[in-house]
């Protein structure tokens, strides 16, 4: 039974590196598209300019930013 299943899956190998990769990508731009986990305070800055401040580096961010890239 575990053979057939496995002959079947190779026979399909393309499309389950396709879907991999589709599920990969999709999750790299979720995680962009929600900030990377990366919370900014604004800061005025006169004029109507506005800086986003990164956080203070901490272990936590240390491990997102080391994720992230």
């Amino acid at each position: 039974m575990r053979v057939e299943l496995l002959t079947g899956l190779l026979r399909h190998r393309r499309a389950i590196v396709l879907g991999a990769l589709a599920t990969v990508t999709a999750a790299a731009w979720a995680y962009l598209l929600l900030g990377g986990g990366i919370e900014t305070e604004m800061m005025d800055m006169g004029g109507a300019q506005m800086l986003a401040m990164l956080p203070a580096w901490s272990p936590t961010y240390a491990a997102l930013i080391s994720v992230m890239w």
